[in-house]
């Protein structure tokens, strides 16, 4: 049975370090899910990583998302969600640190309670990394280890 395993990083060297032990290990990072608030640093770690470049969203191109990202601007403490991988589809794009919830809404449709979802989102706006991964129950204790020795954080770290 397939879950989802989600790691928080407070730093992109830590984040990139776990995915190359990450592919080391036989996974691949085509299954591997990045979310941010800081484009810089999701490019560097695409880059050091060998990922795809992080995306926006569909609906955040062109004038249409230029609109958006204005009106979503104006709310204050209000920013855009970057991702990376399989993520990419329900939660680039997302605004977070507003009233809409769209982040939150996003990461419940994955599966994630909504007390863990609004948590993601505190995390997201304290600028962390999350890495998303979907495993099964016997790959879920190698992928912790793997995560857990670069300094992942957990859920209800400050």
């Amino acid at each position: 049975m397939a879950q989802l395993l989600v790691a928080i990083f407070k730093t992109r060297q830590d984040t990139a370090l776990a995915i190359q032990d990450l592919e080391e290990a036989g996974y691949h990072k085509k299954d591997i899910s990045l979310l941010g608030k800081n484009k810089l640093d999701l490019v560097m770690i695409c880059h050091d990583a060998g990922l795809k470049e992080p995306k926006a969203g569909v609906g955040n191109t062109g004038v249409f998302g230029e609109v958006k990202n204005i009106i979503s601007s104006l709310e204050i403490g209000s920013q855009i969600t970057w991702a990376v991988g399989p993520a990419v589809p329900k939660l680039a794009g997302a605004t977070i640190g507003t009233d809409a919830d769209e982040l939150v809404v996003g990461l419940i449709g994955l599966g994630i309670p909504q007390k863990d979802a609004e948590q993601y989102e505190d995390h997201l706006i304290k600028e962390r990394i999350i890495l998303m991964m979907e495993s099964t129950l016997e790959q879920s204790k190698e992928l912790l280890e793997i995560l857990e020795s670069h300094d992942c954080i957990g859920l209800n770290e400050t």
